[in-house]
């Protein structure tokens, strides 16, 4: 069965999913997919820094040199999956910025988009047998990120579409991807995750340096086993942008994703 995942920015479907789909493929279900909704170009650090060789490029320029390596680098973390090709598909729906006003969402994530979306899920599916289900995990739309928010309604939209269209049975599994997100039910699935499998989240989240010099994956002792990914800015511990975790991190703590089924 294939395991679609719908990630609104370049990264999130890494962030929340990670050590799931790592799961997956060590168990030898490893058709999965990723979706990547808006370029994530609203949000590149280091070509926002004072580096020269950027400097002389026209804006149409710079938005387009982000795209291309926010994209790079989500290819890289996608390769550690062995996933690549036709699963792997970018959509460019806008920047996913902050500061983007919520018409350039409706313009952008509106009906053309929705045919797209709806038909590269049938293209998914047609190698599958009449009836059988496809999975597919989207982040919930409470969110305090209006990325988040319009890229949650827009997916569910687009999947209900696709089963009145088809008449194939989706199975649905929802992630949170801020845990400051506010009246969103407590999830009923739980993965505790092995030492590999954060490992391996590690170094698909490590291959995003536009973004962040430094990631870890952070235990919140306040919620249990929920996992938050912490973006530092600065070069502290710099261990961690090649893939070793802080042991000290996971001292007394179980790393954890959450769902919703």
């Amino acid at each position: 069965m294939p395991f679609v995942v719908v990630g609104p920015h370049p990264d999130d479907v890494e962030v929340a999913t990670g050590g799931l789909q790592y799961r997956l493929v060590q168990e030898g279900r490893g058709n999965i997919h990723w979706l990547v909704l808006t370029t994530g170009a609203g949000a590149t650090g280091v070509l926002d820094s004072q580096i020269d060789e950027y400097q002389s490029l026209s804006a149409e320029q710079l938005a387009r040199q982000k795209i291309e390596l926010r994209q790079g680098e989500t290819k890289a973390a996608a390769n550690i999956l062995g996933i690549s090709g036709k699963n792997l598909a970018f959509f460019e729906f806008g920047a996913g910025s902050k500061q983007e006003p919520q018409e350039a969402y409706n313009t952008q994530m509106g009906p053309d988009q929705e045919e797209a979306f709806v038909n590269h899920l049938k293209k998914i599916a047609q190698s599958m047998l009449p009836g059988a289900p496809i999975a597919i995990a989207w982040n919930t739309p409470d969110d305090p990120h209006p990325a988040h928010r319009h890229a949650a309604a827009f997916t569910e939209a687009a999947v209900m579409r696709f089963t009145r269209e088809t008449g194939r049975p989706v199975h649905a599994l929802r992630f949170k991807l801020r845990e400051d997100s506010e009246n969103i039910p407590d999830p009923n699935l739980c993965l505790f995750m092995s030492r590999a499998e954060i490992d391996a989240k590690q170094a698909m989240l490590s291959c995003h340096q536009s973004q962040f010099d430094h990631y870890t994956l952070k235990p919140r002792p306040e919620i249990g086993t929920v996992s938050e990914v912490a973006y530092r800015k600065d070069k502290t511990n710099a261990a961690a942008s090649r893939g070793q975790f802080p042991e000290e991190n996971l001292a007394g703590y179980t790393m954890a994703e959450t769902y919703e089924v």
